[in-house]
């Protein structure tokens, strides 16, 4: 049960956890690091803020915060943007059979 999602690391936030964010539909403040871009878009599924604007993070989140509206087409977005990029999980399990049948004829081959 969470209002938004932040995460600040300095290498990258384009991990499981905000993966698991979007899918559930939060709103996201991330640092923009590393590949964290690839699936948070600025003003779109998100907020992503350089570095140098730690200073401003409290004020973009008690936004995020007082706007129930913003938060929400944010999250939404990112939820869309999750739906868009990550397989399903039949999707996926059918990818992974398919990588060990072809394991298995290379190996016999």
């Amino acid at each position: 049960a969470s209002d938004m999602f932040v995460t600040l690391a300095d290498r990258t936030n384009a991990f499981n956890t905000l993966y698991e964010a979007m899918l559930s539909a939060l709103p996201v403040v991330a640092l923009n690091t590393g590949s964290t871009s690839d699936f948070v878009e600025d003003g779109r599924t998100g907020v992503l803020r350089s570095m140098d604007a730690l200073p401003d993070l409290p004020r973009v989140m008690l936004g995020l915060l007082s706007d129930e509206a913003r938060a929400r087409s944010l999250g939404d977005a990112a939820r869309a943007r999750m739906d868009e990029t990550f397989p399903t999980i039949e999707e996926r399990q059918a990818m992974e059979v398919e990588v060990v049948e072809r394991a298995v004829r290379e190996h016999a081959g």
